[in-house]
């Protein structure tokens, strides 16, 4: 019978105490305890709380046991509420409410110290940002460019956060505009996206980040990421998953995006080269606030 050696072509550690950085599938011998131990990793959706309040294209922000859902779109009425929700771990609470209600927001940070920027309320697109300390929402300095539909769920924090594509204008002309926010002031980047498109994912941090799919239109593939400056082409999401109003978080190297218009039971990993699938949403949707990191996530509402 073939060994872990002809396997994996490599011989089994022995290490004193468990390492604290492993992969899935590796192997090794704690000399200590006199066991063999290995990694495995079980991923799966698993339903939580429902929100208060039912909607879509609303913020997503924080982590799985802290998070933050704001604003949004209830159709087929047509309303924006302005509604903030809680989340603990275990279920939602109503907080203070935004001060101007929308959808397709740029958001980013934390459940302490969150940020939206820019969204759309009616046919029109604006450039209005908020922040949020804990329990209330006060207004920030606007974005240069007005723009709806930006791409979701954000990345970085409230003192260094981005803002990146959407559209603008009643024609809805794609944006490739990034911006950045350093605490007071929103500052256009250098770098355009080379695809502007609306509606497309957005996960990780102001200096190293992942913008895809989205509108562009038609709906794209395409994947560029952020090194703080420039934009440049990363690997294309595989077919059919070229989708717009997915949800997103994690990091440029380790991140995730999930649902869509297109394939609402989506759930793709990106480790900055290669897009894996997993598995899939239980309840499919598009446009939903997302937050947390791909071992702890969490998707509301949409």
């Amino acid at each position: 019978m073939a060994d872990y050696q002809d396997i994996k072509g490599l011989r089994v550690k022995y290490l004193s105490a468990d390492p604290s950085n492993t992969a899935a599938g590796e192997v090794w011998y704690n000399s200590t305890t006199g066991t063999l131990r290995s990694r495995l990793v079980s991923e799966a959706w698993s339903s939580a709380a429902p929100m208060n309040t039912a909607r879509r294209g609303l913020a997503g922000i924080g982590t799985q046991t802290a998070s933050l859902g704001a604003s949004g779109y209830i159709g087929p009425t047509t309303s924006y509420p302005n509604v903030t929700e809680e989340y603990n771990g275990s279920g939602w609470a109503n907080s203070n409410n935004v001060g101007t209600a929308r959808d397709m927001m740029a958001a980013c940070g934390t459940q302490t110290a969150g940020l939206i920027a820019g969204g759309r309320n009616a046919t029109t697109a604006n450039g209005l940002s908020e922040e949020y300390n804990g329990s209330s929402w006060t207004e920030g300095s606007n974005l240069n460019t007005d723009r709806g539909g930006l791409l979701q769920n954000g990345a970085g924090t409230q003192t260094a956060g981005l803002a990146v594509g959407g559209f603008t204008g009643p024609s809805g002309t794609k944006s490739t505009a990034t911006e950045e926010y350093g605490g007071t002031t929103w500052v256009t980047s250098p770098g355009s996206l080379t695809t502007g498109r609306s509606a497309g994912a957005l996960f990780g941090i102001q200096t190293a980040a992942v913008a895809a799919t989205g509108e562009a239109p038609p709906n794209s593939p395409a994947v560029e990421e952020y090194d703080g400056s420039t934009w440049t082409a990363g690997t294309v999401v595989p077919t059919p998953a070229a989708t717009q109003e997915c949800s997103s978080f994690g990091t440029a190297t380790d991140g995730l995006m999930v649902g869509g218009t297109e394939e609402e039971s989506l759930t793709l990993g990106y480790d900055g080269t290669t897009w894996t699938a997993l598995p899939s949403l239980a309840t499919g949707r598009y446009a939903a606030g997302a937050a947390g990191t791909t071992p702890a996530g969490i998707l509301f509402a949409g």
